[in-house]
């Protein structure tokens, strides 16, 4: 056997063993009907109605304290102009809707670089933060091949609520870590799809824990209705 053929033999082996330890984490971390089949079906059912209503208002502006809506935008090939949109429909729908029942002001910013993301977060008035988009625990994309890390932003405004809807694999501290406020947190490790993430994010908004938590960023209840689930 040659050097190149030795070669080509090490990283056939490699691959398998990258595969044997790497897809069945993913697998279990999503789920292998999530990963395959919920992802695209609720990509297909969400994504244009949570785009149009994201759309509708990132154009306007509440001024004061507000919850906060960042979608950060990443470019898979580098040449198009095209982002990744699939974040859409992990849940801002749910959001918009809800602040909008319940009242509470909101802002939509939509985030092309981690210098956008970056204004978000260290912009005082926003209390609660949603992120969307692809990342890891310790960090968001941007673009083709940016980053924002988390550690970057220990020195921001504290936020009552925040919530990292992408994937949070690779360990590291996440943005809750450093601004958030214990208990009053939403970040789950390993990584996610458009089910879960529509999932957790309606668990957390009937959660008392954090519905009724003082400063989580979500509808404070009536008295009488404080027990209620």
């Amino acid at each position: 056997m040659g050097y190149f053929e030795f070669k080509l033999v090490i990283f056939f082996f490699l691959g398998l063993t990258w595969i044997y330890f790497k897809i069945p984490r993913m697998i279990w971390d999503c789920g292998l009907v999530n990963l395959l089949c919920w992802s695209s079906i609720d990509v297909f059912r969400y994504n244009n109605k949570a785009r149009r209503l994201a759309r509708q208002y990132t154009k306007t502006r509440v001024d004061g304290r507000h919850a906060g809506i960042m979608i950060c935008h990443q470019k898979r090939i580098p040449f198009l102009e095209t982002t990744d949109e699939r974040m859409y429909a992990c849940g801002v729908d749910i959001l918009i809707e809800h602040f909008l029942k319940h009242g509470i002001p909101f802002n939509v910013y939509d985030c092309y670089t981690p210098e956008d993301g970056s204004r978000v977060i260290r912009n005082p008035d926003v209390s609660s933060l949603w992120i969307f988009g692809h990342g890891m625990k310790s960090g968001i994309y941007f673009g083709y091949k940016e980053t924002l890390h988390y550690a970057e932003m220990h020195d921001a405004p504290k936020k009552e609520f925040i919530g990292q809807f992408h994937c949070n694999a690779l360990g590291g501290r996440s943005l809750a870590d450093y601004i958030g406020t214990e208990g009053c947190s939403f970040v789950e490790e390993g990584y996610r799809c458009t089910h879960q993430n529509r999932k957790a994010i309606r668990r957390l908004l009937r959660d008392p824990r954090l519905r009724y938590a003082k400063g989580c960023g979500l509808p404070t209840p009536p008295a009488e209705s404080a027990c209620a689930r």
